[in-house]
């Protein structure tokens, strides 16, 4: 019997049209019989993207979502909103595609109390999946200029795992029981390759 497993192949922001063409392309062609998923960060989500997404057999989207707070996003460089996480979120879902959420851990000036409320905005949204991830200062960032200048540092690890347990409790709280956390396992050559610093191993 030949299953069908879905698989996950990376993310496609910063690439463009072309690239992402290319990109699932190749890896549609590699896999043929399986499921693929991919993320983005929710303001690139639109019609025309999502149309792409089916036409290569993308069945799942995970949304790039550091937090919620538009203070932090404004500090940590990210030009997304909540209301744009809200509008991707529904349109996937419109699509008949799964919407899975990565969530950030340990952002610049970021609480425990603004990852729970992130967690609450998130869980009202019903993702299929969520990934926690501690945040990693990677090259050639607005991060790693802070981390430079000693005005950023990662979570200790200790810290780390206690603010992970904590969103991994409001997520089942709110009836959401798939949930991972990212490890310095989980990553692949290349990603091992630009991290600058980290807190969890």
């Amino acid at each position: 019997m030949n299953l069908v497993s879905e698989i996950f192949i990376g993310s496609l922001t910063g690439k463009t049209e072309e690239e992402q063409r290319e990109f699932l392309k190749n890896f549609r062609e590699e896999n043929r019989k399986d499921k693929l998923k991919i993320s983005i960060m929710p303001n690139l989500v639109t019609k025309e993207f999502i149309k792409m997404l089916k036409q290569f057999g993308v069945t799942s989207v995970e949304l790039e979502i550091q937090s919620t707070n538009g203070y932090i996003l404004k500090k940590c460089g990210y030009s997304y909103t909540i209301e744009d996480i809200k509008k991707a979120s529904k349109l996937i879902k419109w699509n008949r595609l799964k919407v899975s959420f990565q969530v950030g851990v340990g952002l610049p000036d970021s609480t425990k109390i603004d990852e729970l409320n992130t967690a609450k905005d998130l869980s009202k949204l019903k993702p299929h999946l969520i990934r926690i991830y501690p945040m990693v200062v990677v090259k050639n960032t607005q991060l790693e200029e802070e981390f430079n200048k000693g005005y950023f540092e990662p979570l200790t690890l200790n810290q780390a795992i206690e603010r992970c347990k904590e969103l991994v409790y409001a997520f089942n709280r709110k009836k959401i029981k798939q949930i991972n956390i990212i490890k310095q396992n989980d990553l692949n050559k290349s990603e091992e390759k630009e991290i600058i610093a980290r807190s969890i191993s």
